[in-house]
């Protein structure tokens, strides 16, 4: 039973990658590579994904004030979770028009660092030196979007954070 129930939830995995592929993501506005890692490498899978929700709710405050809360305007997402080797966070992320690159990459990786579980650097002992474990990168080509559908990498429907996903632009 076990095995049927496995062999039903990769499937079900296959044709949601399969639809996510499927999505026009032409006129999404600079869409950015983004990659989060967590400061507990055996994060509760609930939890991960309240702190994503919580860093995406905190980043659409920032970036369109009152519009958010009035109007529920927000940035397009798409993300999904892998744990191969440690447990983290790819998404595509729509970036805003009426920020330059520096702001948004700046913004997106310090509200990330203040999420409780959030990890941008990793710091080397007596040093004072850090190696980034955080990567913000501008979208040029769909190879991104290929990468985070991969199956390879999942094991189930549940790795697809359809909780957090946002698609439809709201107009204001």
């Amino acid at each position: 039973m076990k095995t049927e129930t496995l062999a039903q939830s990769r499937n079900e995995l296959k044709h949601m990658m399969s639809w996510v592929r499927s999505l026009e993501t032409e006129n999404w506005n600079a869409p950015y590579a983004i990659t989060l890692n967590f400061w507990n490498n055996d994060i509760c899978r609930e939890t991960a994904k309240r702190d994503i929700s919580y860093f995406l709710n905190t980043l659409n405050s920032q970036v369109y004030k009152n519009a958010y809360k009035k109007y529920g305007k927000r940035l397009r997402v798409i993300g999904v979770f892998e744990e191969s080797p440690s447990t983290h966070y790819h998404m595509m992320m729509e970036s805003p028009t009426h920020l330059s690159e520096v702001q948004f990459e700046t913004l997106v990786e310090t509200l990330w660092g203040r999420v409780s579980s959030g990890q941008t650097y990793i710091w080397l002992d007596g040093t004072g030196q850090r190696i980034p474990n955080f990567k913000i990168e501008k979208m040029y080509s769909n190879g991104w979007f290929d990468y985070i559908t991969k199956l390879k990498t999942k094991k189930s429907a549940d790795d697809a954070d359809i909780l957090n996903w946002y698609l439809h632009p709201v107009y204001c």
